[in-house]
Formats: structure tokens, sequence, C-alpha cells
């Protein structure tokens, strides 16, 4: 049976319709932590030539850990090696970084972020994956009052080692709260939610991610926290059930303010398309998204043209019409 004009032009149009469809599922497909230039790697995403970047250094040997670990080179994942920070204020956007001196929450230093070396589990130690069980990392934060002096502690971002205090269903589950001092550490101290504003944890740490990174939207508009004024910043990083490691913290220390212009990634993220749950700002459509809808157009344009040479070939005849295919 012979293809009528119409029946083509449907084929066609159907055809165009579905590479529109394929190109806009594609364009939701990347991750924030794409989005943001984030790579699980602290001191490529946060190089410390940046304007824009404020470094808080730590010891590296205050982080007490058994002999056989120290015979075979291996360093805690507990031990913070410094903490990054970079803000965007146009964005009202905080991005933070803390830099292990492996993998972030590797308790044993074994290189394997879920799995506790025999020696460890014979010590009744656990190295739990995804920063399970009792494991934190955590960061606090709070104003710089314009004399310079540390206002009262505001936010609390991270994973904390009770994990009933958490109702975030984000990686890993982290999450950032108001802080609440319950006077049991750091790790403990989540509050309430906080409206209006948006946390995400980067990775999962693995040997491919090693580094604990995250951002923070909303935290000036949500919070009253305000980076290009400064702020005071405190960190904790351990596991109640790692048994012979010890843990590791920086305490309050003054940061910013922020203000430098944001240097420009080395490889620069692609155009934001954030869900408007992470973020009050409108997102901006991804190039996908633009190609799909100019596809979307160029179905449009067919099917107007097709309507017109069926009108046409149903008047005059199809051998006297004569367009181009």
């Amino acid at each position: 049976m012979p293809t009528t004009p119409r029946a083509a032009l449907l084929r066609r149009a159907s055809t165009l319709f579905g590479l529109a469809a394929a190109f806009a599922a594609s364009a939701g497909s990347t991750s924030k932590a794409d989005l943001l230039g984030l790579t699980g790697n602290v001191e490529a995403d946060f190089h410390e030539s940046r304007p824009d970047v404020q470094i808080i250094r730590d010891r590296l040997d205050d982080v007490a850990q058994p002999g056989w670990m120290n015979s075979r080179g291996w360093t805690s994942g507990f031990n913070i090696k410094d903490l990054r920070l970079s803000y965007d204020s146009s964005a009202d956007r905080l991005l933070v970084g803390l830099n292990f001196v492996g993998i972030a929450g590797d308790a044993d230093g074994n290189g394997d972020a879920g799995g506790a070396d025999p020696l460890l589990a014979g010590s009744h130690g656990r190295d739990a994956p995804s920063l399970g069980g009792t494991e934190s990392i955590v960061v606090a934060f709070a104003a710089r009052n314009l004399d310079g002096s540390m206002g009262a502690p505001a936010l609390i971002a991270g994973i904390s080692e009770n994990k009933s205090l958490i109702s975030s269903t984000g990686l890993a589950g982290f999450t950032a709260a108001r802080y609440l001092d319950r006077g049991r550490g750091l790790s403990t101290s989540f509050g309430d939610a906080v409206a209006g504003l948006s946390a995400t944890l980067a990775f999962d740490p693995s040997a491919a991610h090693p580094d604990f990174e995250f951002s923070i939207d909303g935290l000036s508009r949500a919070m009253g926290l305000d980076p290009t004024g400064g702020l005071y910043i405190r960190a904790f990083a351990g596991s109640r059930e790692d048994t012979v490691i010890g843990e590791d913290a920086i305490y309050w220390t003054a940061v910013g303010p922020f203000g430098a212009p944001l240097a420009p990634l080395a490889s620069p993220p692609p155009t934001r398309n954030d869900p408007p749950s992470d973020s009050a700002a409108v997102p901006e459509p991804s190039a996908r998204v633009l190609v799909a809808l100019g596809l979307a157009g160029v179905v449009s344009w067919v099917l107007v043209r097709g309507s017109r040479r069926a009108s046409l070939e149903s008047r005059l005849g199809a051998d006297s019409v004569g367009f181009e295919s």
C-alpha cells in the first residue's frame, strides 16, 4: 500500500519528537557535584592559588593511632589536613571542603572506607561504610561580629554520630540544621531544619572521591549568616566505634571576610539547571534543554509545512505540486 504524504509527515514528526524527548531526559542526568565543579578532591577543587578560597590548616600529628598502622604507613581517614571554603555572594552559595590525609571516614587508613582491617576488628573496632554507625564528620558555623568577636553558633552541617537526629534523606545521611548544643559534643549538635536552606554532599567519600565536600545554598537569606562579613568555623571528624583510633577537630576559627571575585575553575561546570527546591535562584536552561527546545521547534515547522503540502496535494493532485523533498 503506498505511503500517503500525511503518514510520512507523522512518521518524521514522531522521530523528531523522540529525539527531543531523549535530549530533554539526558539534560537532567548531570549530578549536582558536576554542576558545582566538585570532584571530591579538595586540593584541586579549592586550589590555594584562588583568591576566593579561605583555608584553615590543621596539624597532621594530632590523631592517635596504633603502631601497626604506623608501621604500614597508614593514616586514619579522620585526620583532617585542612578545611577550605569559597563563597559566591550572587548565588548565596557556600562551598566547603574538608581535606583529609586519606579517604574521609576510613578509620584505619587501609584504603577501604567501609571495611576494617583484621587488627582493628581484633580490637573490637569498626570501620563502617558510608560514614555509618557512630562515624561523624561535621562543620559548624557562627557569625563574625563587626568587632571581630564570635557570635552564637547558628548552623551545623554534616553527618551526625547519632543517626536518629538525622531527618534528611541526603547522601550518606548528610544534613544541615540549626545548631543545638546537647552537651554531648559537636557531632550531636543538630537541631531543627532550616526553611529556605539547602545543603548537598557532593560524594560519599571513596578512593575516587576521597574528601568531604558540600554546598550550602541560602546561608545569608535563610540564616542571616553573611560570609562577606566573615564567619567562625568549627569541625569534627571521628567515631566512637574505632576503639584504638582517635578523633580530630578544628576549634572555632575566624575566616573571611569573603569578598574576592570568584576565580574560574580549571574545568568550568556546565550551566546550572538545579531543581528549584535546591536553590532560591531561578535555574537557567542547560544546553541540552535548549537543543531539545530547538528540535521541538523543528517539529512544529515540519508539521505546518507538511500540512500545507497535504492541503495543496489534495486540491491540485500529487503530480502537479512539485515541492522539493
